[in-house]
């Protein structure tokens, strides 16, 4: 969905759960901020629809937070860009370190998942010999 898309479809569909509570006390400039954060900057025109921001005011506001990120963007890729030689080495450690930690967590979730399906298995068994009746 692109932005356009995203706003229509908010302000047509009524989620207020969510939105009121992002909007709550920030008012509309929440739509540039918002175009700031990386992941934000995917769900802010969703947001922006639920909560009926105006079409233009969305589209200024977004502008606005587009033009600060793309901005700090470039800056920083100017600034790295020089010393790129120096940092290359830490960048790939650092996704190393990334890479490791990911597949460590997915390690840990599929031991506990088989051991939570043991322990409902064993359950199950164990209710079933309780009741007397069997269990598929």
């Amino acid at each position: 969905m692109n932005n356009g898309t995203c706003f229509i479809y908010g302000s047509h569909n009524r989620g207020r759960y969510i939105h009121e509570r992002f909007l709550t006390g920030r008012g509309e400039w929440t739509v540039a901020v918002g175009r700031t954060v990386p992941l934000l900057r995917a769900f802010t025109p969703l947001v922006a629809g639920f909560a009926e921001i105006p079409p233009l005011k969305f589209g200024a506001l977004s502008l606005a937070g587009t033009a600060v990120y793309a901005t700090t963007l470039t800056l920083i890729g100017y600034a790295a860009g020089g010393a790129w030689d120096k940092i290359e080495h830490y960048i790939a450690v650092g996704g190393y370190a990334v890479a490791a930690v990911l597949l460590v967590g997915f390690i840990g979730f599929i031991l506990y998942r088989v051991r939570e399906m043991r322990k409902e298995h064993a359950e199950a068994q164990q209710h079933e010999r309780d009741a007397g009746t069997p269990v598929g």
